[in-house]
């Protein structure tokens, strides 16, 4: 707590011709002199609790002393301007100067962010929690915005999502049992027709083999025979082929079946999606609002920093056009 004490610098140990050292000391009398000045503030602030209050008393005393820092920093670029020689001299008084300042505004801005680290903290615990329930219920990708959405936004996404995972599974269910009955009357189908032509097979191989016996009884009659025996072969494959088609007739009939009831479902689901949805129209639009309003709001100096508010405008465009979409 005494590091606002009168501060040494120390120049004497550059060597230098003692009206050059008074001259760099003189430099910085007045910011040592601010310095012992905010000693007993520094004390008596640094010792509070932090609260809303107090953390603006934190931050005013910590300008005091940057004030004082920026001041010797000043002084410093003017002095090995026009003093090159003395460089050395002044970079070290500043050092200690710097060193004197900084670690007290680094104390003071810890508790002046108190409540806003809390709030930060508390975002990103949010946004944890959230993401966890979320993944309960298969929605991918999470939305980054968890930690900032109102409750009764959240509510209603989370209901959605829960009724979107058991719309799935009540249609994943539904889609296997369909599946299940297909497979059972393809198999039926198929069966039925390997018995007849079984029995077709049959019935040829017999009229084939009185044909062939009449033949040997006469070879006139045998030419009769073959004609009538290929006109009943023709009579009966046409008979098979009509059977064909009516089968065939009836499995596209039972496919076109499957197929409205699919788009029944899906209209289903679309409508119940439109029911969730109405009343959030007027929410959705504020919460574009609010995340357009975060663009551009804040400005950095450090080139880090920069770079990292361009990477989260981006992250907030692509938010907004997830809830377009």
């Amino acid at each position: 707590m005494n590091e606002l004490k009168t501060i040494d610098l120390n120049i004497d140990q550059y060597g230098l011709q003692e009206n050059k050292s008074d001259s760099i000391k003189k430099l910085y009398i007045p910011m040592i002199n601010g310095l012992d000045k905010l000693e007993t503030e520094f004390n008596e602030t640094i010792i509070k609790d932090v609260t809303k209050k107090t953390i603006k008393d934190f931050k005013a005393l910590r300008l005091k002393i940057a004030k004082l820092r920026t001041s010797a920093n000043n002084a410093r670029k003017e002095a090995k301007e026009e003093y090159l020689q003395v460089n050395k001299a002044i970079q070290g008084a500043y050092n200690t100067l710097e060193y004197a300042t900084k670690s007290k505004e680094s104390k003071l801005l810890e508790k002046e962010k108190y409540f806003e680290n809390l709030e930060i903290e508390r975002i990103e615990n949010l946004q944890v929690d959230r993401s966890n329930k979320l993944e309960e219920y298969n929605v991918y990708p999470i939305p980054l915005n968890l930690g900032i959405m109102e409750d009764d936004v959240w509510n209603v996404f989370l209901t959605g999502a829960k009724a979107t995972h058991k719309a799935i599974i009540e249609a994943e269910k539904l889609a296997e049992q369909q599946r299940i009955e297909k497979e059972r009357i393809e198999a039926e189908e198929k069966e039925r027709l390997r018995l007849e032509q079984i029995e077709t097979q049959k019935e040829n191989e017999r009229l084939k083999k009185e044909a062939e016996e009449k033949q040997k009884l006469i070879d006139e009659e045998n030419y009769k025979r073959e004609k009538e025996s290929e006109k009943v072969r023709l009579e009966q494959q046409a008979i098979l082929q009509k059977e064909l088609d009516e089968k065939e007739k009836l499995h596209n009939k039972i496919l076109e079946q499957e197929q409205k009831e699919n788009e029944r479902l899906k209209k289903l689901e679309l409508i119940k999606q439109n029911e969730l949805n109405k009343g959030d129209k007027e929410k959705v639009d504020d919460l574009k609002s609010d995340l357009e309003s975060l663009k551009g709001k804040y400005s950095f100096k450090s080139q880090e920093n920069i770079k990292m508010y361009n990477d989260v405008n981006l992250l907030i465009e692509k938010i907004i056009l997830h809830i377009n979409q």
